[in-house]
């Protein structure tokens, strides 16, 4: 299926790609077919392994740290929230300085983590992060899950909570809500 968005992409006239190292295979199955194309392959180490492929790697910990220094500033009830879809290396940096950018901000601010076990389960992230509000108090949640993280938003607009997303912008998903500012 991602095969398909990357060559119609292409067809289209695009001539850089740039994904995460969880579709690599696929980028290096199709890069000799498009040799004026350009990929970029994040989260990853290995080194030009096609000609028209680079793989880099990125401090997604300092990024996270200054996530979790804003989380613990806005948060009024003194816990925050990190969620992610899938537990893994990578995923677990961006938790790992999360975690420290709250602690160095507010040793007293208490972090919840969860995970929802997948990258495409948006209604299993809505209750986690439902969960975490009302059970933990958690009023600031940071989402670093994929397609799941859209639960992680959904919840937070149903409790008048602050979510954070990462990669992208996902203010202009939800800019037309009754409370766009909480979707940061």
């Amino acid at each position: 299926k991602f095969e398909n968005y990357i060559r119609d992409a292409l067809d289209q006239g695009y001539t850089y790609i740039v994904d995460s190292n969880t579709y690599k295979d696929v980028m290096m199955g199709i890069a000799d077919e498009y040799a004026d194309a350009r990929f970029l392959c994040f989260d990853d180490s290995e080194e030009n392994v096609k000609s028209n492929m680079t793989h880099i790697l990125y401090a997604q910990n300092e990024g996270s740290y200054l996530v979790g220094m804003m989380a613990a500033g806005m948060s009024k009830t003194g816990v925050v929230a990190v969620d992610v879809g899938v537990e893994n290396p990578v995923i677990n940096d961006f938790v790992t300085g999360y975690i420290q950018g709250v602690q160095d901000y507010d040793p007293n601010c208490k972090v919840v983590v969860s995970a929802c076990g997948s990258w495409t389960e948006p209604a299993i992230m809505k209750s986690l992060v439902l969960d975490q509000a009302r059970n933990n108090n958690a009023d600031v949640f940071y989402q670093v899950a994929g397609g799941s993280g859209d639960g992680l938003f959904e919840a937070a607009m149903e409790t008048n909570t602050w979510a954070i997303g990462v990669d992208s912008d996902q203010y202009q998903a939800y800019k037309d809500s009754e409370n766009p500012e909480k979707a940061d």
